[in-house]
């Protein structure tokens, strides 16, 4: 898998001597200001690799906490050749290891390195290695461009900073005219049939075809895939080249393109500024304890109070944390209460034998070790529905509870299947409420700015340009999630 359209690094068949690596004595003695002096000053010699650095892509990402009152912009620094050394406004070019800083306004980053640096090889055009990035990447996480000629006021700056920050996107699709998911997919017509990779799930990752070989677009970012593998993923791979795409970042998350870089072998940006620092996520065994605590959470003991089993809610809160996820809210809950009673019921009609959910109500106390009692193994499985000609045809009793017995824990009164279906309504009618008004497929998840209606999801939200509810123009969208 390759991006497309990355430019090739400059080539040269010159070579630098030691003695070229000192820097120019005659620089002007204003441009001291800028220049830190450190020990070692050995620029990078031709075909020399460098590692993570040489990623225009990766010098960007070092500049994540640059100062928003800085004067230079760290698109530019980072096109230069510099990393953001974090501290203050010193940069570092990572192909002569000059260190610039005490930036002023109207300085000009390739004439100020210059200035200190004149031999460096990248300025002069030697193949030092540097992979640059397509023009529409060059945009920092959180940072906006100086723009050019002037400067924006401080609280504007400001402003649309926190805007970033708080996850609300300002950019518009590339090509709107692919924006509708149907007609991304009607544009593979000659798509190669020997691609595992199928034009439905391209589509979804927000690619359209190019029209030659396997070359994809996103319509969003305008970032461009080819040479697909058999095993790659349209999702990972956006993410892997276009980690900046606003589509990419409100369908899949900033989670899903972490994980994503940190899997992939090309260094990103916890290996530049961290030093290859690992995260060992460790699947911990899930505890009783870890259980137990969450059933009291208020949303979980009104879900029990619903009529639920207790045994059916602890089992979806344990197979919930051994995924390592959990519950935040009641409807969440449902949801999966549901799908896990669905699933034991068509597996007892398909088993063919009468396993029941329930633990068995038995004649004993809670200190004895096993189901026997005086009268023999007469008890019988309560089911959450039960089946009354399975009722009817075992001879089973149900003996009353000894006196001073003491009730199992997960013991529970029997769920009315009336309560279920009337549950079971609610929820219907809540997840229809959320529903996307124009696919009316996907769950609405996108809020459109200013008027703040949620009428959309994801894939619908780049299509419009007004909101289809008051007609306002979108001037911004923010992603939502149900508590």
């Amino acid at each position: 898998m390759y991006p497309t359209n990355v430019p090739q690094s400059h080539h040269s068949d010159s070579v630098l001597s030691r003695q070229d690596t000192q820097v120019n004595s005659n620089s002007s003695n204003n441009a001291s200001r800028h220049s830190d002096t450190i020990q070692d000053m050995t620029p990078v010699k031709p075909g020399q690799d460098i590692g993570p650095l040489k990623y225009e892509r990766n010098r960007l990402l070092t500049f994540e906490n640059w100062p928003p009152t800085a004067e230079v912009d760290p698109v530019v620094l980072a096109k230069s050749g510099f990393r953001y050394t974090r501290n203050g406004d010193r940069v570092q070019c990572v192909f002569c290891k000059v260190i610039l800083r005490d930036w002023e306004q109207g300085d000009v980053v390739h004439i100020e390195h210059r200035k200190i640096s004149p031999l460096c090889p990248f300025l002069n055009g030697f193949n030092v290695g540097n992979v640059p990035i397509p023009q529409e990447q060059r945009v920092a996480p959180r940072i906006r461009p100086v723009i050019r000629g002037g400067h924006l006021p401080a609280n504007v700056v400001e402003s649309m900073s926190d805007l970033e920050t708080l996850g609300v996107n300002t950019v518009r699709p590339k090509y709107p005219q692919y924006a509708i998911e149907s007609l991304r997919v009607a544009s593979f017509t000659n798509w190669p049939p020997h691609k595992q990779q199928t034009p439905d799930q391209l589509a979804k990752a927000g690619f359209f075809y190019a029209g030659i070989s396997d070359h994809v677009k996103c319509f969003y970012c305008d970032g461009g895939l080819r040479n697909f593998d058999a095993k790659d993923d349209p999702w990972v791979e956006h993410a892997k080249y276009y980690p900046t795409c606003r589509y990419l970042l409100q369908s899949k998350g900033q989670s899903f393109i972490n994980a994503t870089r940190i899997r992939e072998r090309e260094p990103t940006l916890g290996d530049v500024l961290a030093q290859e620092e690992q995260r060992q996520i460790a699947a911990n065994e899930v505890e009783e304890r870890e259980v137990r605590a969450r059933l009291d959470r208020t949303f979980v003991k009104t879900v029990l109070e619903m009529g639920f089993h207790r045994n059916l809610i602890k089992r979806v809160i344990r197979k919930r944390l051994e995924v390592g996820g959990d519950f935040s809210s009641a409807v969440a809950l449902l949801e999966a209460a549901f799908a896990e009673q669905e699933q034991e019921e068509q597996f007892q009609n398909t088993s063919g034998n009468q396993t029941q959910f329930k633990k068995p109500i038995q004649h004993a106390t809670v200190n004895q070790s096993d189901s026997r009692h005086d009268g023999g193994a007469h008890y019988m499985f309560m089911a959450q529905e039960p089946d009354t000609n399975i009722l009817k045809n075992e001879e089973t009793v149900i003996p009353e509870q000894a006196p001073g017995a003491v009730s199992g824990e997960d013991d529970e009164k029997e769920t009315d299947p009336k309560i279920n279906k009337q549950l079971f309504e609610e929820n219907q009618k809540l997840k229809d409420e959320r529903l996307c008004k124009i696919c009316l497929t996907e769950e609405s998840s996108i809020a459109f700015l200013p008027c703040g209606h949620l009428v959309s999801c994801v894939t619908c939200a780049p299509a419009l340009s007004q909101c289809p509810v008051c007609r306002e123009t979108i001037k911004g969208t923010i992603r939502t999630y149900l508590a």
